[in-house]
């Protein structure tokens, strides 16, 4: 699955099999696939593995016996937190076990 890279422009490529892969200046650089990768595979090249979601901004989906259990995806800041967007989005009831007035039920008639 792995074959070395001879490219000399750090870019991504689909492979034979159709996996993309990302190349570098090195000829001795293996070329590594954007495909879900074992632990032990991962554990053994795990700073490859790291500056390849760097360069290519996509997420790696880390396998156990063929299952997924992690996914490890590049830093995505936020301008705001969570909790900060949602602030006044929630209707505040005093007495909540009051009745309802009816013209306050949305209709969809």
């Amino acid at each position: 699955m792995r074959s070395l890279s001879r490219s000399r422009a750090g870019a991504r490529a689909a492979s034979k099999d159709g996996s993309k892969t990302i190349s570098s200046n090195d000829p001795t650089h293996i070329a590594m696939p954007l495909t879900p990768v074992s632990k032990s595979e991962f554990k053994a090249r795990a700073l490859e593995h790291l500056r390849l979601i760097e360069a290519s901004g996509e997420d790696l989906i880390v396998t156990d016996h063929g299952k997924p259990t992690l996914e490890i995806r590049p830093y995505r800041s936020r301008e705001a937190q969570p909790l900060d967007i949602l602030r006044g989005s929630v209707m505040r009831y005093d007495n909540p076990l009051d009745p309802i007035a009816k013209e306050d039920w949305e209709t969809s008639l």
